[in-house]
């Protein structure tokens, strides 16, 4: 339950109550369950203040420093974070639909099972944060810096992250249905047993990631370069896989069925069982003259294979 006095200062604004802080930099302010709703808290220092359950619905909290601050299971919906602080920071299971938080910083921030649905993170530091399970459907995460972030099992059904940063993110298991992933930088991600059915990733760069079982049907992968990536057993059924780059790939046992390979090249890529029904290979150029005798092809189609100079 929030201190009444400490309830009391901050109302009073964030200049009396960055001044009272600093006065008393020994003392952890307690504010679990206040209503904060619609306080102006603009740059509010609360650094590892305790705000688990406290309402901050239509807050102000723009260049707001909350280092290490315990938010768990608070209220965020529509709060402006601008270009806050939450380095270290507790979110786990907070509701933070529609909250403005662009540029924030989230850096080993725990948001486990949190939910940022509709929310704007455009430009947001999410590096080594833990997100396991939270919700980001319909998200803007636009050049965000997700580099290293746990992902497993999140919701990114719609999300933006055209031009992200994902480098090393594990979001084995995550839901990225319809997501954009346009020019998103994924190399050396997790992406097991992800979903990534109708998504766009045009341009992406998945070198060296694991995507072993994932789902990318009907995905559009035009122009993808994924060098040494792994994608055995994986999905990708209706795919466009125009001109992209699969070299050193393992596509062991990979569905290609009426996916576009229009252009893209596979040399030095695993294709054993992998299965090519009703794609298009105009032009698709592999290693070897002829391919792997187990890859399944429509009847008499063959790949081009990689001349020198090519």
């Amino acid at each position: 339950m929030a201190n009444r006095e400490h309830l009391g200062i901050l109302k009073q604004g964030s200049a009396h109550w960055n001044r009272w802080r600093e006065q008393h930099p020994e003392l952890r302010p307690e504010l679990s369950g206040a209503n904060l709703q619609r306080l102006p808290l603009r740059e509010a220092h609360l650094q590892n203040v305790d705000l688990r359950w406290a309402n901050l619905s239509n807050a102000n909290l723009a260049g707001a420093q909350l280092q290490g601050a315990n938010l768990g299971r608070a209220t965020l919906r529509d709060v402006d974070l601008f270009r806050a602080d939450l380095t270290a920071a507790n979110l786990s299971g907070a509701f933070a639909g529609g909250a403005y938080l662009l540029q924030a910083t989230f850096c080993r921030t725990n948001a486990s099972h949190g939910v940022f649905q509709r929310a704007e993170l455009v430009g947001a530091d999410l590096e080594a944060a833990r997100l396991e399970g939270a919700n980001f459907s319909d998200s803007d995460l636009s050049k965000a810096n997700l580099v290293g972030a746990n992902l497993y099992g999140a919701v990114l059904v719609r999300a933006r992250l055209n031009q992200g940063k994902l480098l090393g993110a594990n979001l084995s298991h995550a839901n990225l249905q319809e997501a954009h992933l346009q020019r998103a930088e994924l190399n050396e991600a997790n992406l097991t047993e992800a979903n990534l059915t109708d998504a766009n990733l045009q341009e992406a760069d998945l070198s060296g990631a694991r995507a072993a079982n994932a789902n990318f049907t009907g995905a559009d992968l035009e122009r993808v370069v994924a060098v040494g990536t792994d994608w055995q057993g994986s999905w990708l059924r209706g795919a466009n896989l125009r001109d992209g780059i699969l070299t050193n790939a393992n596509l062991e046992g990979v569905d290609f069925a009426q996916a576009c390979l229009h252009g893209a090249i596979l040399a030095d890529a695993c294709l054993d069982n992998a299965n090519f029904r009703g794609a298009d290979i105009t032009n698709m150029q592999v290693l070897t003259e002829l391919p792997p005798p187990n890859l399944i092809l429509l009847e008499e189609v063959r790949p081009r294979p990689l001349a020198i100079g090519d």
